[in-house]
């Protein structure tokens, strides 16, 4: 998969987050930044997830720009601040990702892949792309939903 020149949608999230930790540290800690070039950055970053990322079709941040397929890595937008975890682009993407692989989902048995159990994706056989941290990150995502009044942890997804 990575020997493919893509926009993966995943990477780009962390580079906002790189960037906006820097810039809080830098004003936490009065250290020298370039702030302006990096918050253009961070800002650029942030609109081109949001309109490249977002694939209107599925109704979900999908993979890579211009990809349908989903990636469970990330349920990770709204635990970085990224995005709101009431957004409704987060929460239509979280109810993409809970489907099972039958409807298009990330979830079979209570587990999570890391992305469609499709050889085409990467060439791997389903069972080698569990992302065993998306349940904690399935659940904590869920949990923040509007009108969800679950204990943390007793998501539907096994932990």
């Amino acid at each position: 998969m990575r020997d493919r020149q893509e926009h993966f949608v995943f990477s780009k999230v962390m580079n906002w987050v790189a960037l906006d930790r820097g810039i809080r540290l830098a004003d936490k800690r009065a250290l020298p930044a370039d702030r302006a070039k990096w918050i253009r950055e961070r800002d650029r970053i942030y609109e081109e997830v949001m309109t490249q990322g977002w694939n209107e079709r599925r109704k979900s941040f999908t993979q890579f720009y211009g990809s349908e397929d989903l990636d469970a890595s990330l349920l990770i937008m709204s635990l970085v601040f990224f995005m709101a975890p009431t957004d409704p682009r987060m929460l239509s993407t979280i109810d993409a990702i809970l489907e099972s692989p039958s409807h298009g989902g990330l979830v079979s048995d209570s587990l999570v892949h890391r992305y469609a159990p499709h050889p085409r994706i990467d060439g791997l056989p389903a069972r080698k792309v569990l992302l065993t941290c998306a349940p904690f990150a399935c659940g904590s995502a869920d949990t923040r939903r509007p009108g969800v009044s679950r204990k943390a942890g007793s998501s539907q997804i096994a932990v």
